[in-house]
């Protein structure tokens, strides 16, 4: 069967001493015979210290090795986080032969992900909402933690909010 396990820091790195290795096994237990997809996995180790993290990494690493023909993990984030991350560890490099980098969506491509996430709500944008919109997205997108798609999200949430607020002052 198919199977795509996704987890992140919390999934990986315990709370005391003896417990990251576990937690680990477990996950790439799970993950056994398909994909591994670890999200944000810069977050994994955070900094010098973490000694939980650094664990966590190395017996990932180890496990990688020992079920190479049966398990893909993919480290997804952010492009100069990922390769501090690949610092952290010099055999991991090695054991991830291929790197994929994803181009951020274009503002024309964030407001036609916007306007699906309206339209599967039932929702349309007006012409003068769809200018003011695409210039919030003009300077959103160029923040430097904006997020893409997720940023669209929480415009787009935050643009349904507005209107359920003046809905609601209309109504009382």
């Amino acid at each position: 069967g198919d199977v795509f396990v996704e987890c992140s820091r919390a999934d990986l790195v315990g709370r005391y001493q003896g417990h990251t290795a576990a937690m680990v096994k477990k996950v790439v237990n799970s993950a056994l015979g398909g994909v591994l997809f670890i999200d944000e996995a810069y977050s994994l180790v955070q900094g010098e210290g973490d000694t939980f993290g650094m664990e966590a990494l190395d017996t990932l690493v180890a496990l990688m090795e020992n079920n190479r023909d049966n398990l893909i993990v993919i480290f997804a984030g952010y492009a100069d986080d990922i390769d501090r991350f690949f610092s952290n560890n010099q055999g991991l490099k090695s054991r991830v032969p291929i790197e994929l980098y994803f181009d951020d969506y274009s503002e024309t491509e964030l407001f036609s992900i916007m306007k699906l996430m309206l339209e599967k709500k039932n929702m349309r944008l007006s012409e003068s909402a769809s200018d003011e919109i695409r210039k919030i997205i003009s300077e959103k997108s160029k923040e430097e933690d904006f997020g893409n798609a997720r940023g669209i999200r929480n415009l787009t949430d935050a643009v349904i909010r507005q209107q359920n607020m003046r809905i609601a002052t209309l109504m009382r």
